[in-house]
């Protein structure tokens, strides 16, 4: 399972570093703050930390976002809970505030889908469940 999460780690670290033109250098916790960063700023809030950031401040920006279709919040859990995954060992509560986002991201999408999604709903039930 640690070596899942770290090849995880790797291909995410690949990803974040040519979509967003950062170096792929630095300790991994160096790294995760710098998409963190990223993240806020693209949301909008790009004057704070996730740490002073709470789901719903995270769900009123999500609101005001003409991009934050449904298939973009879904992603946007996707790779939350996939940060998550990979900061779980070096940060716990760091990792445990990731999924409260993700679950407040896909309760949000819940709210716009006019669709019932079964993948949605298991992730869902995945995170009340590890609360």
């Amino acid at each position: 399972m640690l070596l899942q999460i770290e090849q995880l780690g790797m291909v995410l670290r690949r990803l974040l570093a040519e979509l967003t033109g950062a170096p792929n250098d630095g300790t991994m916790i160096e790294r995760t703050d710098r998409v963190d960063l990223q993240l806020l700023a693209a949301i909008g809030l790009g004057d704070r930390t996730l740490d002073n950031v709470t789901s719903e401040e995270l769900t009123t920006k999500l609101q005001m976002l003409s991009g934050a279709s449904v298939e973009n919040l879904d992603i946007l859990a996707d790779v939350l809970l996939a940060r998550s995954a990979v900061c779980e060992a070096e940060q716990g509560a760091h990792s445990v505030k990731l999924k409260d986002f993700a679950l407040a991201v896909l309760e949000h999408a819940n709210t716009l889908d006019t669709n019932y999604s079964m993948e949605r709903q298991q992730k869902l039930v995945a995170l009340r469940s590890a609360r």
